[in-house]
């Protein structure tokens, strides 16, 4: 992956293809509703466009951040790979 400079960027366009096969959901469908002792989310994933329903103990909703980027300039060019993201590791789960 060739370096630049654009901050907290990079992951996103380098992941972007493989978003589709991850398993994770990004947005909360519908409303959150009881079922038992249990709550019952509906999620939808953005990037493949499936709608799963989730029962779980406990719903957390992120409503966004903006990324440190400062914070990240300062700090990439003290670290062991630059701020880059090694993509191959990341999936094959290495360091």
């Amino acid at each position: 992956m060739p370096h630049n400079n654009e901050p907290l960027t990079n992951l996103f366009r380098d992941l972007h293809p493989l978003l589709p096969h991850l398993p994770f959901q990004v947005t909360l469908r519908d409303k959150v509703a009881r079922r038992g002792d249990k709550l019952v989310a509906r999620l939808y994933n953005e990037y493949n466009k499936s709608t799963i329903e989730r029962v779980v103990h406990q719903v957390v909703v992120e409503n966004g951040t903006l990324p440190a980027a400062d914070q990240y300039m300062d700090l990439k060019d003290r670290s062991s790979n630059l701020g880059e993201v090694d993509i191959a590791a990341l999936i094959g789960g290495r360091p």
